[in-house]
Parts: C-alpha cells; structure tokens; sequence
C-alpha cells in the first residue's frame, strides 16, 4: 500500500467511524486524532498510526474489521496504543515505553500533548489539574524513555566500531607506521 493510498485510507475510516461525534467537552473527537496526527505531517506512516490511534479503543468491536485494511504492522501498532481493560494508565505508559517501538512511543508523546491541550478546556479545575498532572508525569516517562533509547543508540554504533589495532590506519596518516620503525 503506498503512503499516499494509506494516509487517504485512514482520513476516511476516522470521518466514517468518528462522524460528528464529540468528546465530553463538546469537542470533536476528529480535531483531537488531526491534531495528534499533525506532529508527523512528514512522516505518512507515523500519520497514519496517529490519525487512527484510538480506534480500538473507541471502537473495540468495529476495530479489527477497520484494521484489516492496513498491514498486520499497523494493528500491531495500534495494539500497543490501546490501554487494556482493567489496565492503570501508568502500566498502560510503561507497556508502551517497554514495547521498544519509537514511533509507538512518539504518538503517545503527541497523543499526550494533545490531551493537554483538550484538558484545559475543562469547566471543573480540579478534574484539569489532575489529568494535566497525570499527563505530564506519563509524558516525562516517554521523554526519558527516547532520551535513553537514543544514548542506547548511540553507544551501540560506537561499540560496532573495530577495534584500533584491527582498523588499518591509512597510510601517509600521523599514526601510520613509518617505514624508518619497519626496518
């Protein structure tokens, strides 16, 4: 499937699942999923996996006939951005910073964000503080999670690099052995 065929896939299954339907706040659910999917405007993949997020947990029983139009990578995608019945929302995050998936990870990051922003809307201002408070402590968690993902990374290309004595050492370099120490 082409990016371009995937991305034009998911726009209409969220404008055919979602329809006019609304958040609690009156918000439509559809500006959340854009504006999640948005942050990866450059990416069509991670567009796609942005823009259909919530689907299963939105719509668990219509969501695996939705899925099926995507490849078996993408519902296991969304599999990893759905919290489990019964699942605390901080089990939820830690399964998905465990999951070693950065993309998964990046769109809860943006998912969150999003959710921030919806959250001050709220007419109740305690109910605001806790899940702004809520967010933030899981979105520190996936922020830390892609700063030791990526100092992982990056230890790991320079352990893949050869030892000095087995490299060869260019001739005409500083350290290339002159041929007055060959004699």
């Amino acid at each position: 499937m082409k990016a371009s065929e995937a991305t034009v896939l998911a726009v209409q299954t969220v404008i055919d699942a979602y329809g006019a339907s609304v958040d609690r706040n009156g918000f439509p659910k559809l500006m959340h999923l854009f504006n999640v999917a948005e942050k990866f405007n450059d990416d069509p993949a991670t567009y796609v996996i942005a823009l259909i997020h919530d689907l299963q947990k939105d719509f668990p029983q219509k969501a695996p006939a939705l899925l099926a139009q995507y490849p078996p990578e993408v519902s296991e995608m969304i599999d990893v951005l759905t919290q489990r019945d019964g699942e605390s929302y901080q089990s939820y995050v830690k399964r998905v910073i465990d999951s070693d998936n950065t993309l998964a990870i990046m769109v809860k990051m943006a998912d969150i964000t999003a959710n921030i922003h919806r959250t001050k809307r709220q007419a109740d201002k305690d109910i605001e503080d806790k899940a702004v408070a809520k967010y933030e402590r899981a979105g520190g968690m996936l922020a830390k999670a892609l700063v030791l993902k990526a100092l992982t990374n990056k230890i790991e290309e320079k352990a893949d690099l050869p030892d000095e004595e087995d490299s060869p050492v260019p001739e005409g370099s500083l350290l290339a052995p002159s041929s007055s120490t060959l004699q």
